[in-house]
């Protein structure tokens, strides 16, 4: 008795001994008897073998085939007038529980890893991490926006210490823009990106909050290449 997974195709290889009459001119199938219902699956015919590919039962028929249901089958050809029946025998049927599964995104230092290509920014600096205080910030960052007004006009005045200070009061957000630009953030959607998370963690809405942000990120970010 041969055993029959119905979840899985299965091929049978029958070898045979013809005589008298071309395989050309043969047809067969190999019959099923299940629940008085006759299924038949189609027989390829080679030099001394009878080749028949069964697919998976669960696909083909109607009824439910519990576990260790046995089968009828046989082997039936025809041709230029004969009829032939050179096999018959008992299937086993098995029907195994089986469950598959797939991660949908893998994890990778606890983030996911997607398909689709990202832009990847270090986040900004978080509450527990060192922080420098607001003045030492702000001078760093009049600093900053100093050398680069200096390297547009180098036949501009130096600044007084007031006029230092308005410059951040007075910031935009093109200028902030434009500033990304200059520390080597030239993409569109970086710049996006890096805006937009400044903007959620500015303590205000004000432009010169904003920017502190971006300058924190970008200080953080030095000697990285943002393509």
């Amino acid at each position: 008795m041969l055993s029959l997974n119905i979840n899985e195709q299965r091929t049978l290889d029958f070898e045979v001994q013809l005589s008298g009459i071309n395989p050309d001119q043969l047809n067969g199938a190999l019959r099923f008897n299940i629940n008085n219902i006759e299924y038949g699956f189609p027989a390829k015919f080679q030099n001394e073998s009878i080749v028949v590919n069964i697919p998976p039962l669960n696909n083909v028929v109607i009824d439910n085939i519990k576990e260790g249901t046995t089968i009828q089958a046989s082997l039936e050809i025809n041709g230029n007038g004969f009829f032939l029946n050179p096999w018959s025998g008992e299937f086993l049927i098995s029907n195994p529980v089986k469950m598959e599964a797939k991660i949908r995104n893998i994890p990778n230092n606890d983030k996911y890893v997607s398909e689709t290509p990202e832009i990847k920014i270090s986040k900004l600096m978080s509450e527990d991490e060192e922080i420098i205080s607001e003045s030492e910030l702000d001078r760093s960052i009049e600093d900053k926006l100093n050398e680069v007004y200096k390297k547009r006009n180098s036949t501009k005045p130096k600044l007084k210490e007031k006029k230092k200070e308005s410059q951040l009061n007075l910031i935009t957000e093109d200028q902030i823009y434009k500033y990304m630009a200059y520390m080597g953030t030239k993409n569109k959607r970086v710049q996006d990106v890096i805006y937009e998370q400044a903007k959620d963690n500015a303590k205000t809405n004000d432009l010169k909050d904003i920017f502190k942000e971006v300058y924190k990120s970008l200080k953080r970010s030095e000697g990285w290449s943002f393509l």
